[in-house]
């Protein structure tokens, strides 16, 4: 009997084809997506969701010592003092640049948990 031409042969999926749909062995992006946990699913590596974090708490000390300039500057300004003004004023001036920085940082690190970085540094506690 003549095999037929036009039809290509039957192959069967296996089990083993179905998971490497979803996890391919061979890919690098899925091993990186499979040891980014929790931060895979902001899209963030872990290395640069540590490294947002820190820029944000350090943006979140800056903001504080902007408050306390603009306080001095009040008490310079309230005790007579020219340059108290020009200190409130840059002060301001820098509290609200830091903010809208804070806001874009807290953007891009929606969906992470803090609680992950913990003083050693390490996402994991390694």
């Amino acid at each position: 009997r003549k095999k037929k031409l036009d039809n290509p042969p039957e192959e069967s999926i296996s089990v083993k084809d179905i998971t490497d749909i979803i996890f391919d062995p061979t890919d690098p992006i899925d091993y990186a997506a499979l040891a980014g946990g929790p931060f895979v699913k902001a899209g963030l590596s872990a290395k640069k969701a540590k490294k947002l974090y820190d820029g944000l708490q350090r943006i979140k000390q800056q903001k504080r010592q902007a408050k306390t300039d603009y306080r001095r500057g009040q008490a310079e300004y309230n005790a007579g003092e020219p340059q108290g003004a020009d200190l409130m004023s840059k002060s301001q001036d820098k509290f609200n640049r830091l903010s809208v920085d804070e806001a874009k940082v807290t953007k891009q690190l929606e969906g992470y948990q803090p609680e992950l970085f913990n003083k050693g540094g390490s996402v994991y506690g390694r």
